[in-house]
């Protein structure tokens, strides 16, 4: 009788061992006793991931007191008590975190709201900005005369390339979307309290656009020529996107703070919004199955959860970001599987940004 060959582990093909290294994976990152509801072990994972990384507290309070000491002259009174109440309520949260860490990791999503309205929801903040624009605003006019030399050339080349740089930041900066977006991935909660935090703030903040588009920084000829080349620029973008509901008369007819408007909506909807949901849809969605896959692993009953978060959490994984993302040793095909998907979530990403442009064009042209 021949000897019997010993037998090896049975294989799996590339994709089912890439999703069972992936889940492993997210599951050794949610703590919390696996019978544990799905939001209490999120909370844990928060907190947890709050102080290995941000400590934003902190940060926020060092950045509260920046403002102050370097735009003291420039405050009113309305957004000296802004200025104030952020302060108290960034000490606040610091000493809470630390006097009753068990309190906070239960309650932190409560300052984390508290936080992010606070920073962009008052009036008193687009008042400061449009402070800020005025005294620091006004950028050089265009340069004029021909260039005798090459050397000349070059050096009116880099003037205007740091000047539509200067402009860049100044828009982003007026917007408030690049700290908005930081403050939802640092002062986190779960993904119906962020998007709606995020919507009320898109919404405060679109109150103000014109305040801030009117400052001296975006009414000098030179920068109402940028910004509406800037918005021709998205326009001709988006079209290629998406069917443009632009009439050829429309960019005529808007005048240079409409063109402002619409860059700085754009900016608020696509990184202040867009762009925590992706990041947190697809955190979320990953942690959501290492949950159910380690109380299926304990022999407990999956967790239900409504069918809008469950769309959710497969739109996380249809766009390529969420489950399944993981790649394993699967040779070509499974690199070219990733490839498609990295492919895919681009391309999606492109006709989510295009439709943002066009549905702030059509909106402030109402």
């Amino acid at each position: 009788m021949p000897p019997l060959e010993p037998a090896g582990p049975p294989t799996r093909p590339p994709r089912a061992q890439a999703w069972v290294q992936g889940a492993a994976a997210a599951a050794a990152e949610l703590p919390g006793p696996t019978a544990a509801p799905f939001r209490a072990r999120w909370l844990l994972w928060a907190e947890r991931q709050h102080t290995r990384t941000w400590h934003q507290p902190w940060l926020n309070l060092a950045f509260s007191l920046a403002i102050l000491f370097r735009c003291w002259y420039l405050l009113a009174p309305l957004t000296a008590a802004w200025l104030a109440g952020s302060i108290v309520l960034s000490a606040a949260d610091v000493a809470w975190r630390e006097s009753a860490p068990d309190s906070y990791a239960r309650w932190r999503e409560v300052p984390a709201v508290a936080a992010r309205l606070l920073a962009f929801g008052p009036t008193a903040t687009w008042v400061l900005m449009r402070a800020v624009l005025d005294d620091h605003g006004a950028p050089q006019p265009d340069s004029v005369g021909g260039a005798s030399s090459s050397a000349a050339a070059a050096t009116s080349v880099a003037a205007e390339a740091v000047q539509w740089a200067a402009h860049l930041a100044r828009l982003l900066f007026a917007s408030g979307a690049a700290k908005m977006a930081a403050n939802a991935l640092s002062f986190r909660t779960c993904l119906g309290p962020s998007f709606a935090v995020q919507l009320a703030l898109l919404l405060a903040a679109g109150r103000h656009t014109r305040l801030v588009c009117s400052a001296a920084a975006f009414s000098h000829p030179a920068a109402q020529r940028r910004t509406r080349q800037l918005h021709r620029l998205f326009t001709s973008l988006a079209g290629t996107a998406v069917a443009s509901s632009a009439s050829p008369a429309a960019p005529c007819l808007r005048s240079p703070v409409d063109d402002c408007a619409t860059i700085i909506t754009w900016l608020r909807l696509a990184l202040a919004l867009l762009l925590p949901l992706l990041v947190e849809a697809s955190t979320e969605a990953r942690l959501w199955r290492s949950h159910q896959v380690q109380r299926r692993q304990a022999g407990l009953p999956p967790e239900h959860c409504g069918r809008l978060q469950l769309a959710v959490y497969r739109a996380a994984r249809w766009l390529g970001v969420g489950w399944g993302s993981v790649g394993g040793d699967g040779g070509g095909v499974e690199d070219a599987r990733l490839a498609g998907g990295a492919l895919h979530a681009a391309l999606v990403t492109w006709l989510l940004l295009a439709a943002a442009w066009e549905w702030c064009t059509c909106i402030l042209r109402l």
